[in-house]
C-alpha cells in the first residue's frame, strides 16, 4: 500500500511543532543567562556579569575567528596549490573516488572544519578571561626580580598571558599543518606510494612556510623560558618545594635556552628558504641539529654541572641563591618584617603571688570553646526545631569582651511539615544573634549569654534579628508576595512580609518562566502563592555571594557576623592572590590552611581561585547583610598591585577604606587563613641566613591539636593578650610551633588581629631557646594526672563523654602558661558543660625533676587551678569582670600594707562592684566604663606590688 504525502495541514502542524521546540531549547538555554543577569543587577554589581561577558565575548569571537581563518585559509591554499593532473597510480586513483565523492561538498566541510576548530579554539580563550584582564590593566609592582631586573608584574600579569599566545599560536600551527598536508594528499601534492617526487613544489613550499613557522614559535617559547625559570618550580633539598632559579639554572639552563634561540631561529629561516631553494635538505639538517642541541645543551649539559660543580659543594654554590629565595618568599607573603625575638622559656618573676597577679592580666582565657559549646547554643537557644546554629561559633569582642557569637539560623531540615510552600515561602529565615560571655560559665559550667531569647534581649538592644541571608541558608526562598512568612513562634505564632529589596521581583511571568526552567521547578511559573510584589532570594550564603560579584577574589574559610549600626553584617576576608612572583615559593591553599577544625567541614574551607600561589594579600574586606544581602566590598590593603589591576578592570566595584564604617571598624580582625598561610611558611622562613636555611637545622612544624585524635594541624586561636613587653591586652590571633620532629615547643607567634589597633597585622615570634613543653607533652601530662584519671574514670562510669577545649597558650615572665577547659556530657544531656579547668606553668629556668618546671593542675574553675599552678591561697578581693581578669575565674592581687596596694586594691573592688551593678542593669555603657576604670586600677596595684618586692618590704 502506498503512503501519500502528509497534507497540508499536518505538514503545518509539523512544522509548527519544529519551530515550537527549537525555541523552547533556545529558552531553556536562555533562561540560565537572564536569571544570571536579573541577579547581578538585583545585587548591584551588574558591571561584574557584562565585563566579564564581554570579555569572553571578545576572546571567543577574535581567537576563534584566527583559529579558523588560519586553518581555512591554509586548506584553502592547500586546495588551490593541487597538481592539475595526478599520477597515474594506484595510490591516485583510489583518492579519486573520495576526491569525487567530496566535490560536491567540498565548500561545506569546509565550513564545517573550520567553524568546528573555531568553536573549540574559542571557547579555550574564552577560560583565559581573568589572564587577558590582568595583562591589560596590570599595575607596576614597583619591584624588581633579582635576575633579570624585571618588574614582579611582567611575571604576575605579562608572562601568563604570552605563554597563552604563544600556545595559542602552536595550537593553530599544528593543526593548520595537518589540514594542509591532509589536503595535498587528497588531492596528490603529496604522495606517499606514487613514482616520481614525493611532494609537487608548492606543496613543499607550503608546508616549509608552516614548519617554518612552528620553528619560530619554538624559538619564541625557548626565550620565554629564560624568564620562566624565575618561578619554575622544582624539588630541592633545602626547601621540598623551591621556586625560582638556582645554580644550575642560573649557570647552566639560563645560556643554554638562549643558545636554542639562536638555533632555533636560524632553524626557521633555514625552512622559511625553502621557497626558493626547493629542497628540505638544509632545513631537516638545522631541525636535526636543533634537537639533538636540545638533548646535550639543554639536558646533558646542565645534568653535568648538577652532578659535578653543584653536589660536591652545594650549600656554598646555592648560598646566593638561597638568599634570592629567602627574601622573595618573606616578602611575597608579607612576613619580611616578622623578626625573631629570643624567648628563654625561663620565668622572670620568682615570686608566686606575684605570678599569680601577673596571670590574672597576661590574657583573658577563654574557657568558652567556640569550637565545643555549638551544641549547647542548640540545646539552650535553639527553641525551635527549624532553627540551627553552625558547628563551629565565632569570637568577637562586645563592650571590650571578648564574645562569642553564633547565629539562629533557618533549618529547612526541621521544618514540621515539608512541603513547596513551607520550604519556600513559610520558613524563609532565621531569627537573632546569640552571645555568651567568652572568659566565664556559670556554676552548671553552662555559658553565660549576653543576649539571648526568642526574640533575643540583652546587651545588643533593638536591631534587625531576621537573617535572610546566612551559612546555612543555601536554598531560595519566595517573599514578599501574597504569601504570608512565619517570623517566630513565641507565645504564638508571628508571621511577616519581607520588606527589603533584595532578590529578583518576580511580577513579570517571563521572569517567572525564566526561573522555573533555571531551578527546574514548573510551580514558579503557575503557583498562585506568587504574585505583586514576589521576589526570589538566592544565592544566600555570606561566600557565595561575594565569590559572584568578586570572582578574581580568593575568599577566607571563616565569615563571621557581627551587629553593627542595628543590622547583623557578615564579614567575609578575601586575598588576591598570584603564582608569578618570582623566586618565592609556592604554596597549597587548600593543605595549607587545613586544620582540626576545617578537615570535614566545607562550610570552613577556603574558596580558591588558584589553589598553588606564591602571593597573597588580605586586600578586601567585604560584608554582607544578613536582612538584604547587600554586598559591599572595600579596599583594605592600599598597596596592593594586584587589587588595583582588578579595581581597574572592574571599576566602581571596590569602595574606598575610608568609607568603612567606625562601629564596623571596631569588629574587623586579622584572618585566620591568612594567619595560617604565615605560619606555614614561617616554619621554615622564620630562617634567614642561608647556610641555616639550607642545613634544615632549625626548621619547625605546626603541631597536631592535641585534644583531637585525628592527627591534623592544631587551629590558631583568637584571644585578648599580652605579648612580652606589652602593658595592656591586644586582642590577638595566636599559634604555637614545635621543632621539626620534635614535641617541645620552638616557637609562638601573635599577630595584632584589632584593626582598629596602629599596630594591626604585626607579626611576633618568639624563638623558644630552652627546652620547654610543647601541647601535645602537657596534654600527655594533664592525661597522666591522677585527678584527671578519677575524673574520666568518674565520667566514664556516668556513661559521658570527655571533651577537651581549646589549649591556649600565653607567654606570662618569661616562662609559658597553658590553659584548657575540659568539657563533659551525660548520657541524658544533650549538650556539653564545662566542668573542669587544666592549668600548666612551665618554666625552663627549674632544674629537670623539680615540680615546680612544669606544673600541671587539674581543678574545677580557672581561679582555683590558677591558684593551685602557682601554690597561692585566693585572694580575698572579688574576682573582676574585665577584659583582662574574666569573672568568676581570676583574682586581684594580694592586698599588703602598702598605702598605695591598698588604694589600688579598693579601688579595683569599687570598680567590680560598678561593673556588676550596671551588669544586672543591663547598661552596658556604664559596665564599660567600669571595666575601664577596673583595668587602670589592676594595672596600679600590679605597679605598686612590683615596687614592693624591688624595695623589699612585700612579695
Amino acid at each position: 500500500m502506498r503512503v501519500g504525502r502528509p497534507s497540508r495541514r499536518a505538514r503545518t502542524l509539523l512544522m509548527t511543532l519544529g519551530v515550537l521546540a527549537v525555541l523552547a531549547m533556545a529558552f531553556v538555554m536562555f533562561a540560565g543567562f537572564w536569571t544570571d543577569w536579573l541577579w547581578y543587577r538585583s545585587v548591584k554589581y551588574s558591571s561584574v556579569f557584562t565585563t566579564t561577558l564581554w570579555t569572553k565575548i571578545g576572546l571567543f569571537a577574535v581567537f576563534g575567528l584566527l583559529m579558523g581563518l588560519a586553518v581555512g585559509l591554509n586548506i584553502w591554499l592547500a586546495y588551490r596549490l593541487r597538481p592539475p593532473l595526478s599520477a597515474m597510480s594506484l595510490e591516485q586513483q583510489s583518492l579519486d573516488r573520495y576526491r569525487m565523492g567530496l566535490a560536491p561538498f567540498k565548500k561545506w566541510v569546509l565550513l564545517a572544519v573550520t567553524a568546528l576548530v573555531a568553536l573549540i579554539a574559542g571557547a579555550s580563550a574564552s577560560g583565559q578571561w581573568r589572564t587577558w584582564l590582568m595583562w591589560v590593566n596590570g599595575v607596576k609592582f614597583g619591584e624588581k626580580d633579582p635576575q633579570f631586573g624585571l618588574d614582579v608584574s611582567f611575571y604576575a600579569f605579562d608572562l601568563p598571558w604570552y605563554r597563552f599566545l604563544l600556545a595559542f599560536g602552536f595550537a593553530a600551527v599544528v593543526l593548520s599543518l595537518i589540514a594542509a598536508a591532509l589536503t595535498h594528499y587528497l588531492y596528490g601534492g603529496l604522495r606517499i606510494t606514487s613514482p616520481g617526487a614525493r611532494a609537487t613544489a608548492a606543496a613543499t613550499g607550503h608546508l616549509s612556510v608552516l614548519l617554518g613557522v612552528f620553528v619560530a614559535l619554538k624559538a619564541v617559547a625557548y626565550w620565554l623560558d629564560r624568564y620562566g625559570l624565575a618561578v619554575k618550580s622544582s624539588d630541592f633539598k633545602a626547601t621540598g618545594n623551591w621556586t625560582g632559579l638556582r645554580y644550575v639554572d642560573a649557570n647552566a639552563y639560563l645560556p643554554a635556552k638562549t643558545i636554542l634561540f639562536c638555533i632555533a631561529a636560524i632553524c626557521a629561516v633555514l625552512f622559511f628558504a625553502t621557497l626558493w631553494r626547493r629542497t628540505w635538505q638544509l632545513p631537516v639538517i638545522g631541525f636535526g641539529l636543533m634537537v639533538l642541541s636540545a638533548i646535550l645543551i639543554g639536558g646533558l649539559y646542565p645534568a653535568i654541572v648538577q652532578k659535578f660543580q653543584v653536589q660536591p659543594n652545594e650549600q656554598a654554590k646555592e648560598a646566593q641563591y638561597i638568599q634570592k629565595n629567602i627574601d622573595a618568599t618573606r616578602k611575597a607573603y608579607a612576613i619580611d618584617e616578622t623578626k625573631l625575638e629570643n624567648y628563654s622559656g625561663k620565668s622572670t618573676v620568682k615570686a608566686k603571688d606575684q605570678l599569680r597577679s601577673n596571670a590574672d592580666s597576661a590574657a583573658s582565657y577563654r574557657v568558652l570553646d567556640p569550637n565545643i559549646v555549638s551544641p549547647t547554643f542548640q540545646q539552650l537557644e535553639q527553641k525551635r526545631k527549624y532553627y540551627q546554629f553552625p558547628t563551629t561559633l565565632d569570637v568577637d569582642r562586645y563592650a571590650g569582651k571578648d564574645t562569642v557569637v553564633g547565629l539562629r539560623e533557618l533549618n529547612i531540615k526541621g521544618i514540621p511539615k515539608r512541603n513547596w510552600i513551607n520550604d519556600h515561602f513559610t520558613y524563609t529565615h532565621g531569627y537573632g544573634a546569640i552571645m555568651a560571655a567568652g572568659t566565664q560559665t556559670d556554676a552548671n559550667g553552662s555559658p553565660v549569654f549576653t543576649e539571648a531569647g526568642l526574640p533575643t534581649t540583652g546587651m545588643l538592644g533593638t536591631y534587625q534579628q531576621r537573617i535572610y541571608y546566612g551559612e546555612k541558608t543555601d536554598q531560595y526562598s519566595i517573599v514578599g508576595g501574597p504569601q504570608k512568612e512565619l517570623d517566630y513562634e513565641e507565645n504564638g505564632e508571628k508571621t511577616t512580609s519581607y520588606e527589603g529589596k533584595s532578590g529578583v521581583n518576580l511580577s513579570s511571568t517571563f521572569n517567572r518562566a525564566a526561573y522555573a526552567v533555571a531551578f527546574s521547578e514548573p510551580q514558579i511559573l503557575y503557583s498562585g502563592a506568587i504574585g505583586e510584589g514576589s521576589r526570589i532570594l538566592y544565592n544566600r550564603t555570606p561566600k557565595e555571594r561575594v565569590e559572584a560579584v568578586a570572582p578574581w577574589l580568593t575568599i577566607d574559610g571563616d565569615a563571621y557576623p557581627v551587629v553593627v549600626d542595628g543590622r547583623i553584617q557578615w564579614v567575609i576576608d578575601a586575598y588576591t592572590t598570584t603564582n608569578g612572583y618570582p623566586y618565592a615559593s609556592r604554596t597549597t591553599l587548600g593543605d595549607t590552611t587545613a586544620d582540626s577544625l576545617t578537615v570535614g567541614n566545607q562550610q570552613r574551607a577556603v574558596v580558591a581561585q588558584q589553589n598553588q600561589v606564591n602571593y597573597i594579600r588580605n586586600s578586601v574586606k567585604a560584608t554582607v547583610d544578613a536582612y538584604d544581602g547587600t554586598v559591599n566590598l572595600y579596599q583594605w590593603d592600599t598597596q596592593d598591585p594586584v587589587l588595583k589591576t582588578w579595581m581597574k578592570a572592574f571599576p566602581g566595584t571596590v569602595k574606598a577604606k575610608s568609607e568603612i564604617d567606625g562601629d564596623l571598624m571596631q569588629h574587623l580582625r586579622y584572618p585566620q587563613d591568612m594567619f595560617k598561610v604565615q605560619r606555614e611558611l614561617l616554619t621554615r622562613y622564620h630562617v634567614t641566613d642561608p647556610a641555616q636555611f639550607y642545613s634544615g637545622s632549625d626548621a619547625w612544624q605546626v603541631p597536631d591539636d592535641p585534644t583531637n585524635k585525628d592527627g591534623n594541624a592544631v587551629p590558631p586561636y583568637y584571644l585578648s593578650m599580652k605579648m612580652p613587653g606589652d602593658t595592656a591586652q591586644r586582642f590577638s590571633l595566636t599559634t604555637t610551633f614545635t621543632p621539626s620532629g620534635r614535641p617541645n615547643l620552638g616557637g609562638f607567634m601573635a599577630v595584632d588581629a584589632d584593626a582598629t589597633s596602629k599596630e594591626y597585622g604585626r607579626l611576633r615570634l618568639l624563638r623558644v631557646t630552652e627546652d620547654v613543653p610543647g601541647p601535645a607533652q602537657v596534654q600527655s601530662k594533664l592525661n597522666g594526672l591522677p585527678s584527671v584519671a578519677t575524673f574520666v574514670r568518674d565520667m566514664k562510669g556516668a556513661d559521658s563523654d570527655i571533651q577537651y577545649g581549646n589549649l591556649l597558650t600565653v607567654p606570662l615572665d618569661g616562662g609559658f602558661l597553658y590553659v584548657e577547659p575540659v568539657y563533659a556530657q551525660g548520657r541524658n544531656a544533650l549538650y556539653p558543660l564545662l566542668k573542669k579547668v587544666a592549668v600548666s606553668y612551665v618554666d625552663a629556668d627549674q632544674p629537670e625533676g623539680d615540680t615546680t618546671k612544669d606544673t600541671t593542675v587539674f581543678e574545677d574553675n580557672l581561679t582555683k587551678a590558677l591558684n593551685a599552678v602557682f601554690g597561692v591561697e585566693a585572694p580575698t578581693t572579688p574576682p573582676p569582670t574585665s577584659p583582662t581578669t574574666p569573672p568568676g575565674t581570676t583574682n586581684p592581687p594580694p592586698a599588703s600594707n602598702d598605702a598605695a596596694l591598698k588604694q589600688a586594691i579598693s579601688d579595683a573592688q569599687k570598680a567590680y562592684d560598678a561593673g556588676e551593678a550596671a551588669l544586672a542593669k543591663g547598661d552596658w555603657a556604664a559596665y564599660g566604663k567600669a571595666q575601664e576604670d577596673l583595668q587602670a586600677a589592676l594595672q596600679k596595684a600590679a605597679e605598686a606590688g612590683a615596687k614592693l618586692k624591688t624595695t623589699g618590704s612585700g612579695g
